[in-house]
């Protein structure tokens, strides 16, 4: 009883690592999910802002 009582202690201690590890992929992924998105954000900023210098830029070159 007691070998059985071992070996089942050492599966429950590979099921505990397992479930640790997936519970930090997890929050890894979502970490990366977040990042994407802040970098979505700042690059449509970005194109705003190009596009309104491309605008001043085509203004300026038709002044007489």
């Amino acid at each position: 009883m007691v070998e059985r009582m071992e070996q089942r202690k050492k599966l429950h201690e590979v099921c505990a690592k397992i479930v640790l590890d997936a519970t930090e992929l997890e929050v890894q992924q979502r970490l990366l999910i977040d990042r994407f998105s802040e970098n979505s954000e700042l690059m449509k900023e970005v194109r705003a802002g190009m596009e309104e210098n491309l605008q001043i830029c085509k203004s300026n070159l038709d002044l007489p």
